[in-house]
């Protein structure tokens, strides 16, 4: 077992500098993980926990969010207005969202929206949003707003946008073993058997394929894991190719390695049913009996296979589980100014995740509020990043956010005001969830108390946080991650904004970023707003 260290405060002037696994305490580097040289990042390579060797930076992400990140969500025209009706208002929405989605898309991919005045729209029906370019729109997310209450007397999910999972389908023929012994997290190329027939331009799955020494290596093959099953594909696009070896452009989240079973790559048609669709501007409540009621609304919006959606200004109050759940693969969507109000559900495991990820890669949560949730910023088993929860608060929280269980991978927290937030390895905890999560970023979060432990091989980071630092609750024996400035935030507020800019240009700022956000922190806004209005 690899020895556990504690943070060492460094200069203010440094963004990232570290003390390494097994490090003499005494001493620190005076080399930061990253660093703001001329108006840009500048990122320095560090080493896994367990190793010596520095071949990882920190990933860029900044990719997540609608189509990729940087760009504003569209502003569809009203095509069919409703006004509510005594009883069942689920078949005449159904209904015009139906035929919306039966017109012609404009050169955009929208086809239109659906308006919902004001008043209250009881629905003892799913509602279906699975057609491309539609927009379900009310008039305010507020107690005065246009409110979709949830009436079904059974555990149910309010909305479902999308059909299905998206998969990132193999072309025949294409497939490709990754032939570099080593590609460190950050990296942006793999060298292959054989690159020919790639070009740029071309989508592709990058598979990791761990091994049984993988598994026994980081101690869990006791809690029941298969490397088989932790096969796990990031989509990525091809932007140059140089004799077999191909470069992309999301980084890398997480090591492939040939002693680790290593991993192949192969062209990919995604199928995605539905993309360019959202949801604004809506107040959903849940019927319940009582505050432990299980038999009602669970999730109002369950996204699935939804690919460049979107979202926003919506509020839930009452569900037992959440408001926006990303239930199966659904990839650069972004869900803002949002809120998770009053869930009734027994207070245990299973229950209120009020924004959460279980399948799904680059998606974007800004501006969220929660109030009575578990865990209010989540991501489950096997999440692919990059995946960001950006400027996020909750007031009271029963238990941690962080990544819940099995190796999610490359997921940023950035600014988020909580309770507890956590990475660690849960052992037996659920069905043997082992290590919850790697590279997984906490960047100048506001936090009571947090554990980012690291497994070996990987790594995970605590930088400018404010906390109690906590040793893991399964085995308090795992060794530390990354931590730097514990305690006092780092000058560059917002990793995610500051990546964004760096990539595609100050001018994208205001397409995706309040005022507020670009000016300081908004704990004290999110407070006010409360998902009230």
């Amino acid at each position: 077992m690899f020895k556990k260290f504690v943070p060492i405060l460094l200069p203010a002037f440094l963004l990232g500098a570290c003390v390494s696994p097994g490090e003499n305490l005494t001493e620190t580097t005076e080399v930061p993980l990253v660093e703001l040289r001329e108006g840009k990042l500048i990122y320095h390579l560090y080493a896994n926990q367990g190793e010596a060797e520095k071949e990882n930076i920190l990933p860029d992400f900044s990719y997540a969010g609608y189509k990729g990140g940087g760009v504003a969500l569209p502003k569809a025209e009203v095509v069919i207005t409703l006004s509510p009706v005594a009883g069942d208002n689920s078949v005449q929405i159904q209904k015009a969202l139906d035929k919306v989605g039966a017109m012609e898309p404009n050169e955009e991919g929208i086809r239109g929206a659906v308006l919902l005045t004001k008043g209250e729209y009881t629905l003892e029906r799913t509602l279906y949003l699975n057609k491309d370019g539609v927009i379900l729109r009310g008039e305010g997310q507020g107690e005065e707003g246009t409110i979709l209450y949830d009436a079904q007397k059974v555990k149910n999910s309010c909305l479902i946008l999308g059909s299905s999972s998206y998969s990132l389908s193999e072309i025949p023929r294409t497939r490709s073993s990754i032939t570099s012994p080593f590609n460190g997290t950050g990296s942006r190329e793999v060298t292959l058997a054989s690159a020919e027939g790639y070009a740029p331009g071309d989508t592709i799955a990058i598979v990791r394929t761990p091994n049984k020494f993988w598994t026994d290596d980081l101690e869990m093959t006791q809690w029941g894991w298969e490397g088989a099953s932790y096969n796990l594909s990031y989509e990525r696009t091809v932007t140059a190719v140089e004799g077999d070896t191909i470069s992309f452009d999301i980084p890398l989240v997480d090591t492939i390695r040939s002693e680790y079973g290593g991993g192949y790559v192969y062209k990919t048609r995604i199928n995605a049913p539905v993309q360019n669709t959202g949801v604004e501007s809506l107040r959903f409540e849940s019927f319940y009996r009582s505050s432990e009621d299980e038999d009602h609304g669970w999730a109002a919006i369950e996204m699935m296979g939804a690919r460049n959606c979107w979202v926003k200004n919506v509020t839930a109050r009452y569900f037992g589980y959440s408001t926006v759940n990303i239930s199966k693969e659904s990839a650069f969507n972004t869900i803002q100014d949002c809120a998770y109000l009053d869930g009734k559900a027994k207070i245990t495991g299973g229950r209120r995740y009020s924004f959460a990820i279980q399948k799904g890669t680059g998606n974007l949560f800004q501006r969220c509020y929660s109030d009575e949730g578990r865990h209010d910023f989540v991501t489950g088993s096997r999440v692919t990043g990059p995946n960001v929860f950006l400027d996020c608060y909750s007031r009271v929280s029963h238990n941690d956010s962080g990544p819940h269980h099995r190796w999610a991978t490359g997921i940023l927290f950035d600014n988020i005001s909580t309770e507890e937030l956590n990475v660690q390895n849960r052992e037996d905890s659920g069905s043997g969830h082992g290590w919850a999560g790697a590279q997984i970023v906490l960047w100048n979060c506001d936090l009571t108390k947090m554990i980012v432990d690291a497994p070996k091989g990987a790594m995970n980071f605590a930088i400018g946080c404010r906390g109690q630092i906590g040793e893991g609750k399964w085995n308090s024996t795992d060794p530390r991650g990354y931590f730097y400035s514990h305690g006092e935030p780092v000058p560059t507020r917002s990793l995610y904004i500051r990546q964004l800019k760096d990539r595609l240009g100050e001018g994208v700022l205001a397409h995706v970023f309040t005022e507020s956000q670009l000016s300081g922190t908004i704990y004290e806004e999110l407070k006010t707003w409360a998902g009230a209005y």
